[in-house]
């Protein structure tokens, strides 16, 4: 099975305040821990850094892992997680089967807030069922009942709604958020530090100087 982790980072700011310095405080963590646990679990690693959809959110732009047609299952990652040293347990073997899994299930009302797509691993089958839903988003074709997709996670509900695929739900220890972490006494496989305001703001730089 040929496997892929891939993140995206721009230099563009997302909220226009503190969290986006601590975002960069992240990332050399995130990038030196992720790189070190594909290459652990006998994964590729790829970190794109250009634009492709301008006319969309920054978090668009990991669905250019709709692009990597070549493997069998791919992580996606984003820069404000951070993987543990200590974790050695291959996500792909634990989620085998998942044709797409992340944190959180649509629920029937399709509610975006739903979903989480911090971590959220692709299967071939998913990847080449959704080319063409890709392209329209490329072309800026892509909406249903005048609905514009702002987020990735929009994307993958829409497209759910469109082809009624199964979305296996992710265990909250693949992203748990920063503030769970914590008060967990450390206990997470992966640590999703951008996924509230509360958890980027319980980053604690010094925690992982010597962990990594």
């Amino acid at each position: 099975m040929k496997k892929l982790v891939f993140q995206y980072y721009f230099k563009e700011k997302l909220f226009l305040d503190e969290r986006d310095d601590i975002g960069k405080d992240i990332l050399p963590y995130s990038m030196k821990s992720v790189m070190a646990y594909a290459q652990k679990i006998g994964a590729d690693y790829k970190l794109c850094t250009n634009r492709n959809f301008p006319h969309l959110s920054i978090q668009c732009e990991k669905l250019r892992v709709l692009e990597e047609k070549d493997y069998d299952k791919i992580l996606v990652v984003d820069t404000d997680v951070i993987i543990p040293q200590s974790i050695t347990i291959n996500i792909f073997n634990e989620y085998r089967d998942a044709k797409l899994a992340l944190r959180g299930s649509p629920p029937p009302l399709r509610f975006m807030s739903s979903i989480n797509s911090g971590v959220v691993i692709w299967d071939k089958e998913i990847i080449n069922l959704l080319q063409e839903d890709y392209k329209e988003l490329f072309d800026k074709k892509f909406h249903r009942k005048g609905f514009k997709v702002w987020h990735d996670e929009n994307f993958i509900q829409e497209c759910w709604v469109k082809h009624d695929f199964e979305i296996t739900p992710l265990d909250k220890k693949w992203n748990c958020n920063g503030e769970e972490f914590h008060d967990w006494n450390h206990k997470a496989n992966f640590i999703h530090y951008g996924a509230d305001e509360r958890a980027r703001l319980v980053f604690k730089e010094e925690y992982w100087k010597d962990k990594l």
